[in-house]
């Protein structure tokens, strides 16, 4: 007896020993697209520094083909590390130290901005010397590794869902994200004439969620004033346009849009029952990635359908400031696929001015 639990144990220490470092997260009380980046992130710190990955499931990630593609994570597996750590940033990584260790990170973790050269980072428009989804999206565009990985891990485990758009019209998603859930209420007037001259003023005061999540709030009035420059940038093409939506009742969006769309061949559509922020979540991240175009806020959810997708033209809020209580998304980030010349163009716009381009290669 002894001698068995003595060859045990050399191969539990030997198991320890042998064990390259690894990284894997613990989850932050989030959503879905919190949770996806603190995945992300963690997989990107493996793949660079040459380390295991151990996926922890999340709320609806069973949805995904990650689910059954990942190493999973188990109690068990923090046996086979001499130690863990709990990282703040990624200069905590030392894979140079003797011991194994198990990395664990979190959705707080600070790794240094991936898309350095990118538009919206020199005009420091974002948070962006922390990684974030709309960093992950710019980074997906030169890094085909990551953006071949992430396509595959995001699919729906359910390969039987489809999704059918008319031919005759250009097909545009419209993610709008709303107050549901946890989310407290709006400020801001969702509807304005910004075509005069609003002066800025100091932000409202209050507990709403637009003043604390600006940038993954903006008002209606962006996506009717998005929805214009898309179709002019189309060349006033007939359009399709989905209302994807967190929103309790989308059928009195798309009525709004209808009334204040006028004089534009748009064609709206939407879920008309059955919606919630808790319903859908595979459905809808994998329908909008099929879109040729995609307006977005820049919440993580429809981030992840930009992933995922190969739009043909995206749009997300670039800068914005307060009026009062309006406000008013002055500048779009926008990405366009050119991809008969094989190329992207991406450019800051705003009614004002349109920044230079600038263009990389089309993967």
């Amino acid at each position: 007896m002894k001698k068995i639990l003595f060859l045990v144990g050399l191969v539990v220490y030997g198991f320890c020993c042998s064990a390259k470092d690894a990284i894997t997260y613990s989850m932050a009380n989030g959503r879905f697209g919190d949770c996806a980046l603190a995945y992300m992130k963690s997989w990107i710190l493996a793949q660079n520094n040459n380390m295991d990955f151990y996926y922890v499931p999340f709320d609806q990630s069973h949805l995904f083909s990650l689910h059954s593609l990942e190493q999973q994570w188990s109690d068990e597996v923090i046996l086979a590390y001499e130690k863990s750590e709990n990282i703040k940033n990624e200069n905590q990584i030392n894979i140079q130290e003797k011991e194994s260790i198990l990395y664990i990170s979190n959705f707080f973790m600070y790794m240094p901005s991936l898309s350095k050269n990118s538009l919206s980072h020199s005009y420091k428009f974002n948070d962006y010397g922390n990684t974030n989804m709309n960093d992950l999206c710019e980074y997906a565009l030169v890094n085909k590794e990551f953006s071949d990985a992430m396509k595959k891990r995001f699919r729906p485990a359910d390969e039987s869902l489809k999704i059918d758009l008319p031919q005759d019209r250009v097909s545009v998603a419209l993610h709008i994200r709303r107050p549901s859930g946890p989310d407290k209420r709006l400020i801001s007037d969702q509807l304005f004439d910004n075509s005069q001259t609003l002066i800025k003023t100091e932000r409202p005061r209050g507990d709403y969620q637009d003043l604390w999540n600006t940038d993954k709030f903006p008002p209606l009035q962006y996506y009717i004033d998005q929805l214009k420059f898309l179709s002019t940038l189309l060349d006033n093409l007939p359009l399709y346009v989905y209302i994807f939506t967190d929103f309790y009742d989308p059928l009195a969006l798309k009525e709004v849009f209808e009334k204040e769309s006028g004089g534009l061949d748009i064609c709206f559509d939407c879920r008309e029952k059955d919606n919630s922020w808790t319903k859908n979540v595979a459905e809808d991240i994998w329908a909008m990635s099929q879109f040729e175009c995609l307006i977005r806020s820049c919440s993580h959810f429809s981030a992840i359908s930009q992933l995922l997708g190969s739009h043909r033209c995206i749009v997300r809020p670039g800068s914005w400031y307060w009026s009062n209580n309006k406000l008013v998304v002055d500048k779009v980030f926008v990405i366009k696929r050119d991809f008969l010349n094989k190329k992207v163009e991406y450019f800051i716009h705003s009614d004002k001015e349109s920044d230079q381009k600038q263009y990389i290669p089309l993967l």
